[in-house]
């Protein structure tokens, strides 16, 4: 139990301390820092607390970052396995039912001549 939310905990912050990661705090920390000195070089008024002020935070653009940030390191951790694992169970569990209640259809192919000048004409 407390190895599996020590790994829960751990996938959800790598992001934020891998290098390779948008997301790594220092380069976090350097975009801050260069909207402060944008924000001082266009000669508005205030420090950093009006440069990185609430509306920053809470502009849509913000939000809608940190839902998709969240949202793709719970799908990690959950893994996308169990979910296409269920697709296909799905899948199947329709498709053999729909079998057993209508039977297996049968179509009629086409001759290996009507194939294959098919295919030369699609080619």
């Amino acid at each position: 139990m407390t190895d599996s939310i020590t790994k829960f905990g751990t996938d959800l912050i790598v992001p934020l301390v891998n290098p390779g990661s948008r997301t790594f705090v220092p380069f976090l920390v350097l975009a801050m820092l260069i909207a402060c000195v944008f924000h001082r070089i266009k000669g508005h008024e205030g420090g950093w607390r009006a440069a990185l002020g609430v509306g920053l935070w809470r502009h849509a653009s913000s939000i809608l970052d940190a839902q998709l940030f969240v949202a793709r390191q719970l799908l990690r951790v959950l893994g996308i396995v169990p979910v296409i694992g269920g697709t296909v169970w799905l899948a199947v569990k329709v498709s053999t039912t729909l079998d057993g209640a209508f039977g297996i259809p049968q179509f009629e192919t086409p001759s290996p001549w009507v194939l294959t000048l098919g295919y030369s004409l699609v080619l």
